[in-house]
C-alpha cells in the first residue's frame, strides 16, 4: 500500500445512512452498475422504467452515486447499503478516463521493460470502483469486514491464477493518473505488481473526499 510521506492518522468522516434495499433491487448485478455508468457518461440509454428503478437514493435521478450503491447491494449481504452522498463520488465520466489514463501510464511502464499491454476489464473496474469506497473506510488491504481482498474477485465473478492490488491516497498529491502511478512505479512492491509479466487485466477505481482521492488497482493474470 502507499501512504503520504511519513505516518499519517487517517482520519475521514463521511455521510453514511442505511438505505433498505426494495424489492426491486434483487436482481442487481455488476451489469446494472455499468447500465448506470454509461448512461452517466453519456455512452448508453435507459429506459423510463430503469430510470425509476436505478434512482436509488432517491434525489430524483440516475447519477455515480446509484452505481455504487448498486454495487454496494451486489456486495453486501445484510439487504441494506451505506448511502453516501453524491459529491462524494467522481463523475464517471471522470472516473473512465482516470481508468483508462492509468491503463496508458501502465503500458508504458511495461512496453519500456518489454512486457505485454494490460487490457482495461469493466467489471473489474467496478470491483476496484468498490474497494476505492471501501478504503476510504479502512485504508488496508482487508476490506472493512474483516475479509481478504481477494473476495472481491469472488464477488464480482471475476476468475484468476494470480491476482493482486495496488491501492493509494493523498491528501491533494494524486489528483491525476499520472501522479499516481509514478508513485506506485516508485514502490518497489507496487512497481513489481505494475510489471509482473504473469497479469493480463486491470481494473482502476478512484474515489473522492474533499480533497483525499483513492485509487486502486486490481490486476489478474
Amino acid at each position: 500500500m502507499l501512504k503520504k510521506a511519513f505516518t499519517i492518522a487517517f482520519s475521514a468522516i463521511m455521510a453514511v445512512a442505511l438505505l433498505a434495499i426494495p424489492a426491486n433491487a434483487a436482481t442487481f448485478s455488476t451489469t446494472d452498475a455499468l447500465n448506470i455508468l454509461r448512461y452517466v457518461a453519456g455512452t448508453g440509454q435507459l429506459s423510463a422504467q430503469e430510470l425509476t428503478n436505478y434512482d436509488l437514493n432517491g434525489d430524483g435521478a440516475v447519477t455515480s452515486a446509484d452505481a455504487l450503491l448498486v454495487l454496494r447491494a451486489v456486495a453486501d449481504s445484510s439487504g441494506a447499503v451505506p448511502v453516501t452522498t453524491p459529491q462524494d463520488i467522481p463523475d464517471s465520466t471522470t472516473a473512465i478516463t482516470a481508468a483508462e489514463e492509468v491503463l496508458k501510464y501502465v503500458n508504458e511502464a511495461r512496453a519500456g521493460e518489454g512486457l505485454a499491454a494490460l487490457k482495461l476489464d469493466e467489471t473489474m473496474c467496478l470491483a476496484a470502483q468498490l474497494r476505492a469506497e471501501e478504503i476510504s473506510r479502512v485504508y488496508s488491504h482487508d476490506r472493512p469486514d474483516g475479509s481478504s481482498v481477494f473476495t472481491v474477485f469472488k464477488e464480482f465473478g471475476i476468475t484468476y491464477r494470480t491476482a493482486a492490488e495496488n491501492i493509494a491516497y493523498g491528501d491533494g498529491m494524486f489528483q491525476e493518473a499520472r501522479s499516481v502511478v509514478d508513485s506506485w512505479l516508485a514502490s518497489p512492491g507496487h512497481r513489481a505488481n505494475i510489471l509482473n509479466p504473469d497479469m493480463t487485466t486491470l481494473g482502476v477505481g478512484v474515489y473522492a473526499i474533499g480533497r483525499e482521492i483513492y485509487w486502486v488497482q486490481l490486476f489478474t493474470g
